[in-house]
């Protein structure tokens, strides 16, 4: 098996025993298991913290960079709390660790 089908297995085995979330796999008559359901289901405290940096960010508002700072820092531990296993996409990266001066 090559290294990117092992990784592929090792995430998905994750999402299903951790979160019981049957992903990317095949369902007859209907493409994939990835659907709109499957995403509800992941950690919705995350999701919506990250829609608030992305709301504060783009808002046009002068918006209190230390408060922001410490807002997207413990948004970033939760995300390695919780999916440690799962590198962090760079765009996540990049406006999580935004220089905001």
């Amino acid at each position: 098996m090559n290294e990117f089908r092992r990784r592929k297995k090792e995430i998905t085995d994750r999402f299903r025993s951790e979160m019981g979330l049957l992903v990317d796999a095949v369902r007859q008559g209907r493409a994939t298991t990835n659907d709109g359901n499957t995403s509800r289901r992941v950690n919705v405290r995350l999701i919506h913290r990250l829609s608030v940096i992305l709301k504060a960010l783009s808002c046009g508002y002068d918006i209190d960079t230390e408060a922001f700072r410490k807002y997207a820092f413990e948004t970033a531990r939760m995300y390695v709390k919780l999916y440690s296993w799962f590198y962090m996409p760079a765009s996540v990266h990049k406006i999580i660790f935004m220089d905001l001066m």
